[in-house]
């Protein structure tokens, strides 16, 4: 990786990066990246990083600690990150919300130096670019629309301008135990009345709106789906990708 791109992420990012991990960027070998789950890609670092940090978009988790910064993940849903005060590695199980501290980068690399000889199948580094899936956003292929995102009042001012769509910012569920309703915040979600498909949900999520899920799960997006998505692109001068409709 260059020290141009370096910059951009720090610049991007508001932070200083540790210095034994810009030195592995810069002359890391690609099979320990994938042996340790690492990105390795500029722009794969910065877009995992901002949709963490997205005000738009609540995940999991509000917030995450100060001067944390993502560099990989294990395809199960852990993801790894380096600190900057101290200038530590850490993994975030995503099963118990816990960090474990593995220690300093010299530690970190000294340990998993052997597994960069037998990488695993799985390369967080590989890229699918084709947009299947009905989605509107302004970068091209999808998984990068938060580089350039549709912000959430934006969405909301097309929502409050469309009559056929009305906002809802939440879902509900009953739960199994007692019966009562559970509600969750989805701040980009609305509710979007057709009239082949009957009610679909819209969600802004990471600078892209899709068509998160139909409330008859048997039905798909119909290519009036695919009109009303191109309509909401054009007003958000966004594009619509995807072509997955009945």
């Amino acid at each position: 990786m260059t020290s141009k791109a370096i910059r951009q992420i720090e610049e991007r990012l508001t932070v200083a990066l540790p210095p034994p991990y810009v030195e592995l960027l810069r002359k890391g070998k690609p099979d320990f990246f994938r042996a340790t789950g690492m990105f390795r890609d500029p722009e794969r670092i910065l877009i995992a990083n901002l949709q963490l940090r997205d005000p738009d978009t609540r995940g999991w988790r509000e917030t995450w600690p100060h001067g944390f910064v993502m560099i990989g993940e294990d395809g199960c849903g852990g993801m790894l990150f380096t600190g900057t005060k101290p200038a530590h590695v850490h993994y975030w199980d995503h099963e118990t919300d816990t960090f474990e501290d593995l220690g300093t980068w010299k530690v970190f690399i000294d340990k998993h130096a052997k597994l960069a000889a037998s990488p695993p199948d799985f390369d967080v580094n590989a890229t699918n670019d084709t947009d299947d899936e009905l989605v509107v956003t302004r970068v091209k292929p999808s998984w990068k629309s938060i580089l350039d995102p549709i912000r959430l009042d934006e969405w909301k001012a097309y929502v409050a301008t469309d009559e056929s769509i009305t906002w809802r910012g939440y879902r509900e569920a009953r739960s199994p135990f007692d019966g009562k309703k559970v509600r969750f915040p989805y701040p980009g979600l609305a509710r979007w009345k057709s009239k082949t498909m009957g009610n679909v949900e819209l969600l802004l999520a990471h600078g892209r709106i899709g068509v998160m899920e139909l409330v008859d799960p048997r039905k798909k997006p119909t290519k009036e789906a695919k009109t009303k998505l191109t309509r909401i692109a054009k007003a958000l001068h966004a594009h619509c990708l995807g072509d997955h409709v009945e």
